[in-house]
């Protein structure tokens, strides 16, 4: 029997005679599924199972069998109210009686006064099944609602994880790339007070030098001292200044910077570098105030490999970089 033809079976319980024989066939003959029980405890599993309705009569409701019956129908779930067609040939007194006992367990109960038409049978078992239909409907929509609820907590949960991890990993690379960036700027004033300074300070001696020596060959010697410093001092201010603000960022756009910024990282520190910029993707007429310094791409690389990101630089409009999948420096082993 299919699940269909279960969940719509007529129960039928009729322990005296050949009522529910009887009963059975003329349903049948209509196209209906039935299954007959002589006792009311016998068809308590089955019902609360599938059953589209019950059909008793009132000797069953009478047994000493019906208490478990009905406990069965108090324990219905929520979206189900089995519907029952009691047939009773007793006074009102008693069909009153027979009504109380079953309403209080089911909410849809049906009493026929015996003897009963074929034709007003068969028209009440219809009925009761279409409100059981009603009532699988709704079952079925309470077990979609339960499922779709589950799958959206685990998607908020799951989205909620990757987002914690997420901004935690982004926390560890910002951290990690200010102190690379404050590491440069130590690096770049010590250049300045180690190199620079000192290359004027001599050139400074030498010019003073210059006004008390008498001879000329030592003059030009002088000259060519200081000149040589001048120059060195010249091309060391230039190579910070491209540092500090590449020019490449403002005539070409990120992508070209972030080229520039990957090899100054493979000529100066070694650090393996690739980088896959879609140039087309430059931001338009935003300013970029917080672009990498030479010094701080090695960071940037070793903490990617060793941390297994790829971590992305993208100009916003307020000059800060945030994640993006447009510019992505990647090491060469994959990460």
């Amino acid at each position: 029997m299919s699940q269909l033809h279960r969940d719509e079976r007529v129960i039928i319980v009729a322990p005296v005679g050949q009522d529910a024989e009887a009963m059975a066939a003329a349903l049948k003959s209509e196209g209906f599924e039935t299954q007959i029980y002589q006792r009311l405890d016998k068809c308590s599993r089955p019902m609360a199972e599938s059953a589209g309705a019950v059909l008793l009569t009132e000797e069953a409701l009478e047994a000493v069998q019906a208490s478990r019956f009905l406990d069965v129908l108090r324990t219905q779930p929520p979206w189900s109210e089995l519907p029952l067609i009691i047939l009773a040939s007793g006074g009102e007194s008693r069909r009153a009686e027979l009504l109380d006992l079953a309403a209080a367990a089911a909410g849809t109960v049906t009493l026929l006064e015996r003897p009963i038409s074929t034709r007003t049978l068969m028209r009440s078992v219809q009925v009761a099944l279409r409100s059981r239909r009603r009532q699988y409907q709704v079952r079925d929509l309470v077990r979609q609602l339960a499922s779709l609820n589950e799958t959206l907590e685990q998607r908020v949960a799951q989205r909620t994880t990757e987002a914690v991890e997420r901004a935690q990993k982004l926390r560890l690379l910002s951290a990690e790339l200010s102190l690379a960036e404050e590491r440069e700027r130590r690096r770049i004033a010590q250049v300045l007070h180690d190199d620079l300074q000192q290359m004027l300070m001599a050139a400074q001696l030498h010019l003073r030098t210059v006004g008390k020596t008498e001879n000329a060959a030592e003059r030009t010697e002088i000259m060519r001292k200081i000149q040589n410093m001048l120059e060195r001092s010249f091309n060391l201010t230039r190579s910070l200044s491209v540092e500090l603000s590449p020019p490449v960022l403002h005539d070409h756009g990120l992508a070209a910077a972030l080229e520039w910024l990957a090899s100054q990282a493979r000529k100066h520190h070694g650090a393996k570098v690739s980088v896959d910029a879609d140039s087309s993707a430059n931001p338009k007429g935003h300013r970029c105030s917080r672009f990498p310094l030479p010094g701080g791409a090695r960071a940037f690389a070793q903490c990617s490999q060793a941390r297994g990101w790829q971590p992305c630089a993208h100009c916003d409009e307020g000059g800060r970089f945030e994640e993006t999948p447009r510019y992505r420096l990647r090491s060469r082993s994959g990460v």
